[in-house]
């Protein structure tokens, strides 16, 4: 599992429309189901939407809203699932969330989400995280966001800080 960490970024660290404008696959491979929400999205629509305690959206959609309102995410896990996978078997498992959720800060690094292949996750707008099983998307993150770090690193060396 690999991971990266945006935190030491020239802007917003929670707007994801570069991210999914500037990564196809993200919106042409995946289903996202958005959980953990806390956004304030300007559209009525979109405020709706988001007001619920998950969202299940193709990436088409996903990319349309985020082209037609890039919304600041406060909150959130987005877990992208290939195309196959049903929200009814997704569903079985715990609905992923990051207020609180200690399990990103820890080794080793997990997507929160057994059926899932990605998660990206706004962090307090403080932070975001990349985190996928597949090492080329990682690497397709990092030459978006040069200044990010590796999560893993960073989480080893906060875990010995916190440990002496």
């Amino acid at each position: 599992m690999n991971g990266l960490l945006l935190k030491n970024h020239n802007q917003y660290y929670s707007f994801f429309r570069e991210t999914f404008n500037k990564i196809s696959t993200l919106s042409t491979e995946y289903n996202w189901l958005i959980s953990g929400i806390e956004c304030y999205p300007v559209k009525a629509e979109y405020q709706k939407l988001f007001s619920s305690r998950y969202v299940w959206i193709s990436g088409e959609r996903l990319l349309e809203i985020l082209q037609d309102e890039d919304i600041q995410w406060i909150w959130g896990v987005f877990s992208g699932f290939e195309k196959n996978v049903t929200l009814q078997q997704i569903l079985v498992s715990k609905v992923p969330f990051a207020d609180g959720n200690k399990s990103f800060w820890q080794l080793p690094l997990k997507i929160e989400h057994p059926l899932a292949t990605i998660e990206i996750v706004a962090w307090d707008s403080s932070c975001s995280l990349f985190i996928s099983s597949n090492d080329a998307t990682i690497r397709e993150f990092s030459k978006l966001y040069p200044l990010a770090i590796d999560l893993e690193q960073y989480n080893q060396k906060a875990n010995k800080v916190l440990t002496k």
